[in-house]
């Protein structure tokens, strides 16, 4: 299994890059995950190490907390929580009409934006970014 696998199976995880190695201590839901980093309390689902690749958190669950902690210092946090759920109608380059599942999701944390749909998740740091993407790639304004 692939670092990045493991990343969209967890319920929650703390991601610990060191040396040549990245370490995954999994959870099974964020509140295990705060019960062990604010109150010590040994909750762990599961550890593995994986060799240090490239990795993208746009694809966590929903509601899934992740921490990245590098050198004993905590880098960022995501925790994806869903603000819309709907269909996108847009035409594509050939002018056809096409319909596609989105989410939108937002991080409590790190104030951006996730949108998902079947083929792609991508992370923006601003509304105003996600929604300029949604107007030049399918000519949709998101209304949330």
């Amino acid at each position: 299994m692939s670092l990045q696998e493991r990343i969209e199976e967890l319920g929650s995880a703390i991601i610990k890059p060191y040396d040549n190695k990245i370490e995954v201590i999994g959870f099974m839901s964020e509140e295990r995950l705060l019960d062990f980093y604010d109150k010590d309390i040994n909750c762990i689902f599961s550890k593995g190490i994986y060799p240090i690749e490239d990795f993208d958190l746009a694809y966590i669950k929903d509601k899934a907390l992740f921490i990245v902690i590098e050198n004993g210092i905590e880098l960022f946090k995501y925790n994806f929580e869903v603000i819309k759920n709907d269909i996108l109608k847009y035409k594509d380059v050939e002018n056809i009409q096409r319909v596609k599942v989105y989410k939108i999701r937002h991080c409590k944390y790190s104030n951006t934006y996730n949108y998902r749909d079947t083929e792609q998740s991508l992370i923006f740091d601003t509304e105003d970014e996600l929604r300029e993407y949604l107007i030049s790639e399918y000519n949709f304004i998101l209304e949330i």
